[in-house]
């Protein structure tokens, strides 16, 4: 098994950034005992700056910008997002990744594929069941995006795809990982693959 996270990039501007006054941070931020995950600038223009799992750890407080900025000066290459994007970042010493902060509702597009001939594994594969994740506001876009994800990851849909809006709370706990990425990224591809069948 493995997934596919699509992150649209898109350059932050750093010149001449305002500094933000009071943020959104988590406790064990705060005492030191965590380092920032994932920052997030709101189309309200507020500020949040999280660790990882933070969505299973929902305590917040407040705090002045300048002094998660005296903790950790990396976090000053984040602050010209703009309003409606966040980023995150695998390690503390790893490079930002910012996108565009998704909206709508949570698809979940499931089918059986087959790699494609463009697949450099094609040999090792036989089928797989495909679950792609998008979150935007309606079926149809939400469905193109699926597709296209299929097709950069070179598989190649031979059932009909089903459709279903999902909630976090519905779906099965093996599951809540790809959901809460894709509130992250917009679009995640999770293949559970199998092997060929050689027939000697």
């Amino acid at each position: 098994m493995y997934y596919v996270r699509r992150v649209r990039p898109s350059p932050i501007g750093n010149d001449d950034v305002k500094i933000p006054g009071r943020v959104t941070t988590h406790p064990r931020v705060l005492a030191g005992r965590a380092w920032v995950f994932y920052a997030r600038h709101d189309k309200s223009g507020a500020w949040s700056f999280l660790p990882v799992n933070h969505r299973s750890a929902p305590s917040r407080c407040a705090v002045a910008c300048r002094e998660l900025l005296a903790r950790d000066s990396s976090l000053r290459q984040i602050l010209g997002l703009p309003r409606g994007w966040h980023a995150h970042r695998q390690r503390l010493d790893a490079e930002w990744e910012p996108s565009a902060i998704p909206s709508g509702p949570t698809h979940l597009f499931t089918c059986e594929a087959i790699p494609s001939a463009e697949n450099a594994d094609a040999n090792c594969y036989g089928k797989a069941f495909v679950n792609c994740w998008v979150r935007c506001r309606g079926k149809n876009q939400a469905k193109r995006c699926a597709e296209k994800l299929m097709a950069d990851a070179r598989w190649q849909p031979v059932t009909e795809i089903e459709h279903e809006l999902v909630r976090r709370d519905k779906i099965r706990k093996t599951h809540r990982k790809y959901f809460d990425q894709v509130q992250i990224d917009g679009e995640v591809l999770a293949v559970f693959s199998y092997p060929a069948v050689v027939v000697s």
